[in-house]
Parts: structure tokens; sequence; C-alpha cells
């Protein structure tokens, strides 16, 4: 997107709605140069599947039936803790009689009100609000509005932000709050609120009303009232310099599963506040009702069933607070959306080894890739980073369920060693082509895979690949393997969200050591030791823990999760980097990666456990996730047990 330059500040409308020539202004432009950027298209019918129920009819101040021809805006605001008037079950006859919203029995916050005036100056009719358009205590209809809330905002003809204030009083218009941060739109109480994600995420276009002045922003333009008069309005992108925006918003437009920016979805929308956390997932139900048909299987408490056991290793960038339930049922331990706060996007880079190019950009250039030493590696010609999960996990309703659900399975992996196939297999999934690799493949898997681990252990010359793989929906893209993709995309319905896993896996005991490791912010980490003091592996703690208290001794159970490897020279590769942010890899730099005979000659060979603790019941709850050495666990955890993780 395109930010116009600053200029001198023009005078302020003398009264709001004055403003109304130029945000039309804004409108033409946009619908003349960039149609196909910033207009619904039927095209994405297969995707974003839903629409209003209701609308409001601006002209006869009342809701009405929605009908798929209309042409609608929607609102986005915060709603606060003021009661007003919301569309209940009652009173549902009443607010589609003409004027409803003028009887004295109806009290409609200043937000709405000052919004449908926006409409009706605009020249439109109909306008979206969901506490006056989804039917607030009819479950069924909710839950559908609710999935449906990506493509009711996608298909509307404009957003309506209302970004100044803290709650659905403060009006579009509201009076000059005297603090600078409040005329940022990063900065207001809009865009910290985890209901607005979605909206923003999924608006193609919005005129973002704030504190003062007002905004705006489609996907090829950026225009202010206060900086840009109505000439230069005139001055937005044709349609051919327009680009789709390559931030976390290109997830919804992907055709294939984009483990890496899904990731740092993730990591905006949990720093986000929520007035209920019992509220955790319904903010993001339109995003993932839009995802599975990109995602096979769908989403679990947030995270990818093709990616269940990658994604079950979450780790904390900063310290995270444990989200309450508040009543209204259990909020799992063991997904990102049970804590408030940063999810580092890097420690899930283990899934994201099958692309090769995305959008033409080389992998290695990522700078995820770069600063960590946990991308796969060769063994045997094959490509992986010897990344196998050890549980078998199964979902309950109940922690007491005997009812056996369908294993959940990491599908990703499933074409993984197609990679070392020389002649090319035959039969490819559908939508994917192959394609003869070249000199320069391997200088670029070179790049994305250092070194492979067969010359380390001079077991026989580096195999490449012989091909790589395109997926038709996204020419740009192109990968090491195939992975399961839908083709054509479908919609599904939301996967059942079993807040308890089951499993049998192996078992073990060691103890904490008494330095916490960190550096300013970030979650700190804390050595594992075995009981005859000898360093076993590491651990990054979910809450915060300093010098306040002592570690030392506090012994913790552990669950295998899944083990893996790395190459011992790529630690000493990266300590340089990972002394300064990344302590639990400098521990086990320093503990595992020293000479043996023959030098360098070894892979560091680990599990990746979770430390828990008992609950009612015997139910077994996370407290954080690390690593251990594989030939210490294999010695020690020597009792196989069955968990019922919440």
């Amino acid at each position: 997107m395109r930010l116009f330059r600053r200029k001198k500040a023009k005078a302020e409308p003398s009264t709001p709605l004055e403003g109304v020539d130029l945000w039309t202004s804004w409108i033409v432009q946009c619908n003349a140069l960039h149609p196909q950027h910033c207009a619904w298209s039927a095209k994405e019918k297969d995707v974003l599947h839903g629409m209003p129920n209701w609308l409001i009819d601006v002209e006869r101040v009342c809701i009405v039936p929605a009908e798929p021809h209309y042409r609608y805006l929607t609102l986005s605001y915060v709603w606060g803790k003021l009661p007003f008037t919301q569309l209940n079950l009652k009173n549902l006859p009443t607010m589609q009689v003409d004027g409803a919203f003028s009887d004295t029995a109806v009290t409609l916050p200043k937000t709405i009100t000052e919004a449908i005036e926006v409409v009706r100056s605009l020249g439109e009719r109909f306008l979206w609000v969901d506490a006056l358009c989804i039917v607030q205590d009819d479950v069924r209809t909710k839950e559908a509005q609710l999935q449906g809330m990506a493509a009711i905002y996608a298909k509307a003809y404009l957003t309506i932000v209302a970004a100044g204030g803290s709650d659905a009083n403060h009006g579009l218009f509201g009076p000059e709050t005297g603090s600078r941060g409040d005329k940022q739109t990063m900065y207001t109480t809009w865009a910290r609120r985890g209901w607005t994600y979605q909206e923003n995420l999924f608006s193609r276009r919005k005129l973002i009303f704030r504190a003062r002045g007002v905004e705006w922003v489609c996907h090829c333009a950026e225009m202010d009232s206060l900086y840009i008069g109505l000439k230069e309005a005139t001055d937005m992108k044709t349609e051919s310099r327009c680009t789709v925006p390559t931030s976390v918003s290109g997830l919804i437009w992907r055709q294939f599963p984009d483990l890496t920016q899904f990731a740092r979805l993730v990591f905006d929308y949990n720093q986000r506040e929520l007035t209920k956390s019992s509220d955790v997932a319904d903010p993001l139900k339109g995003i993932f009702t839009t995802l599975a048909c990109f995602f096979p299987g769908g989403f679990l408490w947030g995270m990818p069933y093709m990616f269940f056991d990658i994604t079950l290793l979450w780790q904390p960038k900063e310290p995270v607070q444990r989200r309450e339930d508040g009543g209204h049922g259990h909020i799992p331990s063991w997904s990102w959306m049970g804590w408030q706060g940063k999810i580092d996007p890097e420690s899930w880079i283990g899934g994201c080894e099958y692309i090769r190019k995305n959008g033409g950009q080389d992998p290695s250039r990522d700078s995820w890739r770069q600063n960590t030493p946990w991308h796969p590696i060769l063994t045997s010609g094959k490509l992986q980073m010897d990344f196998k999960p050890v549980a078998r996990w199964r979902g309950l309703e109940t922690p007491l369920c005997n009812y056996q659900t369908p294993e959940i399975l990491s599908t990703v992996f499933q074409y993984r060693d197609m990679i070392a196939d020389q002649k090319g297999m035959v039969l490819l999934p559908p939508g994917w082509k192959r394609h003869k690799c070249k000199a320069r493949d391997r200088e670029l898997f070179d790049d994305q895979f250092k070194n492979p681990v067969e010359d380390l252990l001079r077991v026989g010359p580096k195999r490449y690949p012989a091909w790589y793989y395109t997926f038709d929906p996204e020419p740009s893209v192109s990968f090491w393997y195939p992975i399961p993709a839908r083709y054509p995309p479908a919609q599904q319905p939301l996967a059942e969200q079993f807040p308890y896993l089951s499993c049998q896996t192996s078992r073990c005991w060691l103890r904490l050591s008494g330095q916490v490791r960190g550096k300013d912010h970030s979650a700190r980490t804390v050595s594992l030791y075995t009981e005859s003091r000898r360093w076993a592996g590491v651990i990054r703690l979910n809450q915060q823990a300093d010098g306040e208290y002592n570690l030392a001794g506090t012994p913790c159970e552990l669950i295998a999760l899944s083990s893996g490897a790395v190459p011992n020279y790529e630690l000493a590769r990266h300590e340089r980097y990972m002394e300064e942010y990344d302590w639990d890899v400098a521990e086990e730099r320093r503990a595992t990666a020293k000479a043996e005979p023959g030098g360098f000659q070894i892979l560091y060979e680990f599990y990746n456990v979770m430390w828990i603790e008992r609950g009612e019941r015997d139910v077994a709850y996370r407290k954080a996730v690390g690593r251990v050495k594989k030939s210490i666990w294999d010695k020690l955890a020597t009792e196989c047990i069955d968990i019922v993780l919440g």
C-alpha cells in the first residue's frame, strides 16, 4: 500500500458531515482505479461463505431482512461495557417496524447513530452492525453469523471504523482527546481489541474515524483528511500498480496452507485484549472458517490439524498469562489460545520446510530461516528435521469420556519422501506439477539447508532433490514436495473443538536448575538436570520467573511429544545470534556441541517435551515446553503412561 506524502494540515470541517465530499471522492476514485483489488469478486465465493441475516435500512430507520443483491456497509467499533439496545428474539418483531430506532424504548449509542448518518450522507441505504443485525440470544443463528463474519466484512461495500474512544458512546466524531496517540489508528483502543481483528483483516476498504481526522485505507492506497486535500484524492494508484497487501492479511488469500503466515496471525491476534477470556475463539471463527478451505482438517483450538504436532510446540516470545474460562467452558492449556501474550513464530519453523520459493523470494533470505538452526536436515537422502511425533493424540469432550475419536494426524509430511525421489513419482495430488531441478536449485537447496548431514557423517555424497513442485492456484510459489491442499477449495464446517486430549507416551522426572536465563522482556529459560546433576535439556517458561524465587531443584514431570535432531555444527554456526536472543539454544550449544572422537561428527538428537502439572481427576495441564537430550531421555523414561491433557 502507498502512504502519501504529508502536507500542511488543512482546516477541519465546521460540522462533522461537511467532509462527505472528500469521503465520496475517495470511494469514486477507488471504484474507478482498482475495482478488482478492492471490491468483492465472485471468484471468491468458494472460500467466503455467508451473508448478513439482517441489515439496518437507514431510510426506514429499522432492520430489514438482508437480500443477496443488497449493497451494504459495515461498522467496526468497540462495544465497551455501557448497556444499549441489542437485537433479541423478543424485540425482533418491533425492530422491523418503520421508525423503530426512534422509539423511546430503543437506546442506541452515539457511534451507531452517527454511522447511520454517514451511510445516509454517502447516498447508501443499508448498514450492518453486529449488535443490531445478529439476534444475540439465538444460539444457532448467532454461531452461524460468527462463522460467516469474514464473508460479511469482505462482501461489504465499505467498512466504517470508529477508531476513537473506548466504547460505543464515544461516537465517530468524538471530542478531541488531546492525546497524540489517539490520532494514530494503531494506538487506539479499537486497534487493540480482539473482536476488531478479523473485521480489519477482511475489510477491503475502510473509512476510519479517529479522534481527529478521517483516514481512507484500501488494498491500494491510504489517504488522510488532515494532510491531503480534494485535489490529491484523485492521485490514487491505478490497478496495474496495485498489489494485495503483503502483511498477514495475505494469508487469507493464499491458495495453500501457509504456516509461516499463520504464525504471524497468531502473533498479532494473541496480543489483543478481550473483555471476556472465554471469548478467545469467537473473534477468529470467521478466519478459521475461511482458512479451513485451504487447511485440510481445519483447526482445533487455533491449531491446524495438518500441522498439529508442530504447533503443539508453541513457545512464548515474552511471558504469557493463563486465560481463565470464566465458567463458560474449558480453555485448554495445551493451545496458545489458553494464554494471552506474544507467541514466538519461530517455534513453528520446523513445519515450514516444504516451501522452496515464496512469491519469487528465496526461503534462505527469510530472517526466520537465517536466525534459527531448527530447519530441516538431510539424513539418508531424505529432507527432514528427523521430526517424528511420538504421542498419538485423540480429542476428548470431558476428562472421563470413553468415546474414541479419530486420531489427530499431522498430514503435512504425507509426501515428504518425494524429496529423495530421483525418478519422479507418476501420480501427483490434484493441482500439482513436477519440474526438473537445475544447477541453480542446488545452490538454493544448499542456501536453505546448509551442509547436508551426510557430508558431516561421511556416509555418502550429497543427494540433491531431482524435482521441485508447483501448485496450480499459486504459480508464484514453489515447493520441495507437495503438501495436502484442497483443490478446488471448498467450505468445510468447523471441526469439533475438543478441550481435552488423550494419549499414551513416555514420562521422565527431571529437576530445574537455579539459574533463569533470558534477555530484557523475553521468555525465561531454565536448564533441566538429572538427579546426578547431569545436564539433560532446557525448558522455556510460560510465565514470569526471575530472582524473586529460587527454582533450583524443582521436580518436573515431563512427557514426550515428538523427537527431532539437528547437526551440532548448526548450533555452533548460530551461537553468536543465540547467545543474544535465544538462551535455550545457547545453553544446548554449550552442553552438547563438544568435540568428540572424529570432531563434530555427532547429531544433537532430542525429544520435544512438555512440563505438566496435575489437577483435579489427575488431568495434566501444560506448564512449559522444551527439549531433552535423547540419550538421557531413553535411559530415564522407562515408563509409558496414559495422559489426559486439559
